[in-house]
């Protein structure tokens, strides 16, 4: 994480490529939602999205992809 922020307060490369950044953290992500959720996950990683009927999906006036979304009494606090 370090080198991650010193590559952006600096501006140059980060000693991985960023999506293998990506790549590798998301792996992580989805273990965490996973042990969260108490169930298995199908992800496609090419598409970046959970396959086979998981996740809930966006209600209508619903912010799911964005940092303003709030959690409701139906949705877990970490899901955001």
């Amino acid at each position: 994480m370090g080198n991650f922020f010193e590559s952006m307060h600096s501006r140059k490369d980060p000693i991985c490529p960023v999506e293998i950044g990506h790549r590798s953290i998301s792996v992580a992500h989805l273990g965490v939602i996973s042990v969260r959720m108490k169930q298995a996950l199908k992800w496609n990683p090419d598409k970046e999205e959970f396959t086979g009927g998981m996740g809930r999906k966006p209600t209508s006036g619903s912010c799911a992809n964005s940092a303003s979304h709030r959690t409701t009494a139906s949705s877990p606090d970490w899901l955001v």
